[in-house]
């Protein structure tokens, strides 16, 4: 097998456990789970073990993030950092409140027979068609173009270029944004595509309660610091 994938989600979360064994019961014929953890973050302690463990990953002192937000960008770090350590071809990451059909693998071949060689990253979930702009993102394909998402990743791949660019971006520069917007804006040369907005969706949002704005409010000042 050639893909590596994981669905990042919190243990506690126990509503959400039926959409995570969904998503890998589908995607177990064609790829095998990526072990890593997803990592709950909702206190100062929690942040500051993160931190130490993984000096390379820094977050911007005068922004300030919710630490659910932290916990998001912490997992899908840690999700690249491993699948880098592995021999597959294609890391596929899913967030725990989506859906995907049970075609999936055909529409990813779909994607792979029509998809610029120049990838790095697809994103599955098609929404905000007002974002869409053909001038902008058309690249001549009847299902495919370049990325115009706003925000939520959803679920996404990513091939072994991509990856390294992500990380060496990352670990190279200060975190200012939550990770949507960092992988639809801020990166800057990420090579990304998604389905067109005409095309059927591979999947969507379960519209589950979102955990980033209501688990945890307080926002927190994240100066980069050491476990004491």
């Amino acid at each position: 097998m050639s893909f590596t994938h994981k669905v990042i989600h919190m243990e506690k979360s126990v509503d959400r456990k039926p959409v995570v064994n969904k998503i890998n019961s589908i995607m177990s014929s064609n790829s095998k789970e990526l072990e890593c953890i997803s990592y709950e973050i909702f206190n100062e302690e929690q942040l500051k073990k993160f931190k130490f463990e993984n000096p390379l990953f820094k977050l911007n002192p005068d922004i300030e993030f919710r630490y659910a937000e932290i916990g998001v960008w912490a997992s899908n770090y840690n999700a690249w950092i491993n699948f880098l350590k592995t021999d597959k071809k294609y890391l596929v990451l899913f967030e725990d409140d989506v859906y995907i059909h049970q075609d999936f693998w055909k529409r990813i071949d779909d994607v792979m027979n029509q998809i610029p060689s120049d990838w790095q990253a697809f994103f599955f979930l098609n929404w905000n068609p007002p974002y869409y702009n053909e001038s902008i993102h058309d690249i001549g394909s009847d299902i495919i173009c370049k990325s115009y998402q706003g925000q939520w990743l959803g679920g996404y791949i990513l091939n072994r270029s991509g990856v390294e660019s992500i990380v060496k971006n990352v670990q190279e520069n200060l975190i200012s944004d939550p990770i949507d917007i960092y992988m639809f804006y801020k990166h800057g040369s990420l090579n990304s595509y998604t389905f067109k907005p005409n095309v059927e969706p591979i999947g969507g949002d379960l519209r589950m309660t979102t955990t980033i704005h209501n688990v945890e409010r307080i926002k927190v000042n994240n100066a980069q610091s050491s476990i004491s």
